[in-house]
Protein backbone atom coordinates (compact mmCIF):
# COMPACT_ATOMS: atom_id res chain seq x y z
CA UNK A 1 0.00 0.00 0.00
CA UNK A 2 1.67 3.01 -0.38
CA UNK A 3 1.59 5.74 2.41
CA UNK A 4 2.37 8.65 2.02
CA UNK A 5 2.99 10.64 5.00
CA UNK A 6 4.52 14.27 6.70
CA UNK A 7 5.11 15.87 10.04
CA UNK A 8 1.70 17.70 10.94
CA UNK A 9 -0.70 17.65 14.18
CA UNK A 10 -3.33 16.47 14.94
CA UNK A 11 -3.67 13.23 12.55
CA UNK A 12 -5.79 13.36 9.33
CA UNK A 13 -6.26 10.22 7.84
CA UNK A 14 -7.50 9.89 4.04
CA UNK A 15 -9.69 6.86 2.70
CA UNK A 16 -8.26 4.88 0.26
CA UNK A 17 -8.84 6.37 -3.48
CA UNK A 18 -8.97 9.59 -1.59
CA UNK A 19 -6.75 12.18 -4.04
CA UNK A 20 -7.90 11.17 -7.34
CA UNK A 21 -11.08 12.47 -6.87
CA UNK A 22 -9.46 15.78 -5.77
CA UNK A 23 -9.92 18.78 -9.02
CA UNK A 24 -6.66 19.41 -8.13
CA UNK A 25 -3.62 19.72 -5.95
CA UNK A 26 -4.37 22.76 -4.46
CA UNK A 27 -7.99 21.79 -3.57
CA UNK A 28 -6.21 18.45 -1.99
CA UNK A 29 -3.14 20.26 0.15
CA UNK A 30 -5.92 22.92 1.49
CA UNK A 31 -7.32 19.33 2.99
CA UNK A 32 -4.16 18.61 4.44
CA UNK A 33 -2.95 21.15 5.92
CA UNK A 34 -6.88 22.38 6.89
CA UNK A 35 -7.15 19.06 9.08
CA UNK A 36 -3.82 18.87 10.69
CA UNK A 37 -2.02 21.45 13.60
CA UNK A 38 2.05 21.71 13.61
CA UNK A 39 3.55 18.77 15.31
CA UNK A 40 0.95 16.30 13.76
CA UNK A 41 0.55 13.83 10.21
CA UNK A 42 -1.41 12.84 7.59
CA UNK A 43 -1.32 9.65 6.36
CA UNK A 44 -2.89 8.80 3.14
CA UNK A 45 -3.36 5.54 1.23
CA UNK A 46 -3.30 6.04 -2.49
CA UNK A 47 -3.40 3.47 -5.47
CA UNK A 48 -1.81 3.69 -8.55
CA UNK A 49 -4.89 2.60 -10.64
CA UNK A 50 -2.71 1.08 -12.94
CA UNK A 51 -2.64 -2.56 -13.03
CA UNK A 52 1.36 -4.78 -13.21
CA UNK A 53 2.51 -7.61 -13.01
CA UNK A 54 6.24 -8.82 -12.51
CA UNK A 55 5.58 -11.63 -15.06
CA UNK A 56 4.33 -12.55 -18.27
CA UNK A 57 1.28 -13.69 -17.03
CA UNK A 58 -1.14 -10.45 -18.04
CA UNK A 59 -1.53 -10.40 -21.70
CA UNK A 60 -1.84 -6.75 -23.13
CA UNK A 61 -5.15 -7.68 -24.60
CA UNK A 62 -6.70 -8.83 -21.68
CA UNK A 63 -10.41 -7.40 -20.76
CA UNK A 64 -8.99 -5.93 -17.54
CA UNK A 65 -6.17 -4.24 -19.11
CA UNK A 66 -8.83 -2.54 -21.91
CA UNK A 67 -11.31 -1.86 -18.55
CA UNK A 68 -8.42 -0.26 -16.62
CA UNK A 69 -7.54 1.82 -20.19
CA UNK A 70 -11.17 2.82 -20.69
CA UNK A 71 -11.75 4.15 -16.55
CA UNK A 72 -9.30 6.40 -16.86
CA UNK A 73 -10.17 8.00 -20.26
CA UNK A 74 -13.86 7.97 -19.24
CA UNK A 75 -12.50 9.58 -15.46
CA UNK A 76 -10.14 12.39 -17.73
CA UNK A 77 -13.04 13.03 -19.93
CA UNK A 78 -15.08 13.85 -16.30
CA UNK A 79 -12.00 16.25 -15.26
CA UNK A 80 -10.64 13.19 -13.07
CA UNK A 81 -6.80 12.00 -13.19
CA UNK A 82 -6.92 8.55 -11.35
CA UNK A 83 -3.33 8.02 -12.61
CA UNK A 84 -0.95 10.15 -10.08
CA UNK A 85 2.20 8.40 -9.01
CA UNK A 86 2.95 8.44 -5.59
CA UNK A 87 6.18 11.01 -6.47
CA UNK A 88 3.13 13.53 -7.21
CA UNK A 89 2.08 12.84 -3.67
CA UNK A 90 5.11 13.65 -2.08
CA UNK A 91 5.88 16.64 -3.87
CA UNK A 92 2.48 17.93 -2.96
CA UNK A 93 2.39 16.88 0.51
CA UNK A 94 6.36 19.09 0.75
CA UNK A 95 4.78 22.00 -0.86
CA UNK A 96 2.19 21.77 1.56
CA UNK A 97 4.40 22.33 4.23
CA UNK A 98 4.68 19.50 5.53
CA UNK A 99 8.20 17.54 6.66
CA UNK A 100 9.83 13.97 6.78
CA UNK A 101 7.23 12.87 3.80
CA UNK A 102 7.46 9.12 3.45
CA UNK A 103 6.34 7.03 0.44
CA UNK A 104 5.84 3.29 1.28
CA UNK A 105 5.47 1.28 -2.09
CA UNK A 106 3.35 -1.73 -1.33
CA UNK A 107 1.54 -4.11 -3.88
CA UNK A 108 -2.02 -5.84 -3.58
CA UNK A 109 -2.48 -8.99 -5.55
CA UNK A 110 -5.99 -9.27 -7.93
CA UNK A 111 -6.15 -12.66 -7.02
CA UNK A 112 -5.25 -15.67 -4.57
CA UNK A 113 -2.17 -16.31 -6.81
CA UNK A 114 0.24 -15.30 -4.30
CA UNK A 115 2.81 -17.65 -2.36
CA UNK A 116 2.76 -15.42 0.84
CA UNK A 117 -0.26 -16.30 2.68
CA UNK A 118 -0.94 -12.43 3.65
CA UNK A 119 -1.01 -11.74 -0.02
CA UNK A 120 -2.93 -14.50 -1.03
CA UNK A 121 -5.63 -13.78 1.80
CA UNK A 122 -5.33 -9.81 0.71
CA UNK A 123 -5.55 -11.32 -3.09
CA UNK A 124 -8.54 -13.01 -2.84
CA UNK A 125 -10.95 -10.49 -1.13
CA UNK A 126 -9.51 -7.75 -3.38
CA UNK A 127 -10.62 -9.63 -6.39
CA UNK A 128 -14.09 -10.79 -5.11
CA UNK A 129 -14.64 -7.07 -4.26
CA UNK A 130 -13.48 -5.78 -7.58
CA UNK A 131 -15.91 -7.79 -9.14
CA UNK A 132 -18.74 -7.54 -6.83
CA UNK A 133 -18.03 -3.77 -7.15
CA UNK A 134 -17.14 -3.85 -11.23
CA UNK A 135 -20.26 -2.49 -12.38
CA UNK A 136 -20.63 0.05 -9.48
CA UNK A 137 -17.23 1.37 -9.93
CA UNK A 138 -17.32 1.54 -13.95
CA UNK A 139 -21.52 2.76 -14.51
CA UNK A 140 -21.02 6.51 -14.41
CA UNK A 141 -17.32 6.82 -15.91
CA UNK A 142 -18.99 4.20 -18.61
CA UNK A 143 -22.04 6.69 -19.18
CA UNK A 144 -21.11 9.81 -18.39
CA UNK A 145 -17.35 9.85 -18.79
CA UNK A 146 -17.57 7.74 -22.38
CA UNK A 147 -21.01 7.82 -23.78
CA UNK A 148 -21.62 3.68 -23.91
CA UNK A 149 -25.09 2.16 -22.87
CA UNK A 150 -25.58 0.07 -20.17
CA UNK A 151 -26.36 -2.79 -22.36
CA UNK A 152 -22.52 -2.35 -23.98
CA UNK A 153 -21.14 -2.45 -20.17
CA UNK A 154 -22.78 -5.22 -19.26
CA UNK A 155 -21.55 -7.94 -21.83
CA UNK A 156 -17.89 -6.28 -21.40
CA UNK A 157 -17.85 -6.28 -17.75
CA UNK A 158 -18.73 -10.15 -18.29
CA UNK A 159 -15.20 -10.45 -19.87
CA UNK A 160 -13.23 -8.67 -17.18
CA UNK A 161 -14.44 -10.44 -14.97
CA UNK A 162 -13.33 -14.19 -16.13
CA UNK A 163 -10.15 -12.37 -16.21
CA UNK A 164 -10.42 -11.80 -12.69
CA UNK A 165 -11.30 -15.27 -11.68
CA UNK A 166 -8.41 -16.56 -14.11
CA UNK A 167 -5.28 -17.67 -11.49
CA UNK A 168 -2.83 -17.84 -14.36
CA UNK A 169 -2.94 -13.38 -14.05
CA UNK A 170 -0.76 -12.64 -11.77
CA UNK A 171 -1.60 -8.65 -11.92
CA UNK A 172 -1.59 -6.52 -8.75
CA UNK A 173 -2.46 -3.24 -8.18
CA UNK A 174 0.97 -0.53 -6.86
CA UNK A 175 -0.39 0.59 -3.53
Amino acid sequence: MRNVTGKRPPVSILPPHHSFAKQSATEAKRHHRSHTKPGGYVEAQEVDVDFQTDDDSFPPDSAMREWLRLIVKGAANLGLNMRVPSTQFKTWMESAGFEDVTIVDLKLPLGPWSKEKRLKEAGSAEAVSMRDNLKGVTLRIWEKGLGRSLEELEVFLIKVRKDFDDPSIHAYLPL
